[in-house]
């Protein structure tokens, strides 16, 4: 019986944790032909921990901006960015939020984060995983950097 390299909730402790996620995810990708239920299982097990996580700070973050407490909703998808989540949900919602607040700064800090997360996904993958391929794929920081340049216009427009 081989034994796992590296125990499921100690690999990849160096990136954060959405980064983290997906490798733990995908890393049937790297052990190649492993036995799927004894050599990935626990990785995808500790990923999907990880996901709950995210799954429950959106869940909440909307559940708190329909009741009206838009602060309390702001720090859960925060919580999120800073962790770069690799879902758009949370960047976009702090996106919506805080253009009608009128904070541009944040609004674009927040869709540059999408785009740098994407972008230290890639790059992790590519590394950890040696997967060009699924980098591609999961490192599309989507219409983001778009949204940045029409939020730098507004605020041109309004500062």
């Amino acid at each position: 019986m081989n034994e796992m390299p590296f125990s499921p909730n100690e690999i990849f402790l160096s990136y954060p944790l959405g980064i983290r996620y997906n490798l733990l995810l995908h890393y049937e990708s790297k052990s190649g032909n492993a036995d799927f239920m004894r050599d990935v299982l626990p990785y995808q097990r500790e990923a999907s921990k990880i996901e709950n996580i995210f799954v429950e700070r959106n869940l909440k973050g909307a559940e708190l901006e329909k009741a009206g407490q838009i602060d309390e909703a702001i720090k859960l998808y925060e919580q999120n960015v800073t962790d770069f989540v690799d879902t758009p949900h949370p960047y976009d919602r702090l996106r919506v939020i805080y253009t009608k607040l009128k904070q541009y700064d944040d609004a674009i800090r927040v869709c540059q984060a999408y785009v740098k997360g994407s972008k230290l996904l890639s790059e992790a993958i590519k590394t950890e995983l040696g997967n060009s391929k699924l980098a591609k794929e999961l490192g599309n920081p989507l219409g983001f950097p778009d949204w940045v340049v029409k939020l730098k216009q507004k605020k041109g427009k309004t500062g």
